[in-house]
């Protein structure tokens, strides 16, 4: 009888060890919707870094991570120091990532409002979004411990741009990612832009870790494996 309750104990034990495990073990599949080898390669280690970051933010630190790329979708796995944290990096993960491109309204019909020092600015929506953009590169700028990085659109957002400069001389246009203003910038040049850069990037670890977001955002979707 003595050996039958030590069995038993030890199966609640192992019982109780394996449910705990599995809430604290995050795991998704990689779904990338793109096809250059050199990029989905960039990306499936992007990808790592985000939720690393995403971690990090949250004051957490991984207890096992594995990235599995020997899948047609590369499965990223976490085991987490508690089943609140999975559920945090979750929500982050599986959320929609949005991108804009607005342009400079008067506060009163403005789609936003951003308040800044000099008061409130109003921007409203172009019709470019995250649809249109293709893929961010950093890069350290010459000359300059500083960076900048490059916004590269499809043909469609390409065309938009083009306009959006074109119907904006003399005004501003703003770069939202999540609904937050990143950058700004004044269209005083004459012949219309297909092409964005944003300079005088603070350093490069930020620059790229800019470009890891939104590429990652653009073209990376974490599907929750159970």
């Amino acid at each position: 009888m003595k050996k039958i309750l030590i069995a038993a104990s030890l199966t609640v034990f192992l019982v109780a060890c394996g449910a705990k495990s599995a809430d604290n073990m995050a795991k998704y599949s990689l779904k990338l919707d793109i096809q250059d080898a050199a990029k989905k390669t960039e990306l499936i280690s992007a990808s790592k870094r985000v939720a690393e970051r995403v971690l990090e933010s949250m004051g957490k630190t991984a207890q096992k991570e594995n990235l599995d790329t020997g899948k047609a979708d590369p499965v990223l796995t976490f085991t987490l120091p508690d089943a609140a944290s999975k559920k945090t990096l979750d929500d982050v993960l599986t959320s929609g990532f949005k991108f804009r491109i607005m342009e400079e309204a008067p506060v009163a019909t403005a789609d936003i409002t951003v308040e800044q020092k000099a008061g409130s600015i109003g921007f409203r929506e172009t019709g470019i979004t995250e649809k249109d953009l293709e893929w961010v590169t950093a890069a350290p700028m010459p000359g300059s411990a500083k960076a900048e990085v490059r916004l590269d659109f499809t043909q469609a957002g390409r065309d938009i741009l083009a306009m959006v400069f074109k119907q904006n001389q003399g005004k501003t246009i703003g770069i939202f990612v999540r609904n937050k203003l990143v950058s700004s910038m004044a269209v005083n040049k004459v012949k219309p832009e297909d092409v964005i850069i944003i300079s005088n990037v603070p350093s490069m670890v930020i620059a790229n870790i800019f470009a890891d977001d939104v590429n990652v955002g653009l073209h990376t979707q974490y599907v929750p494996v159970k």
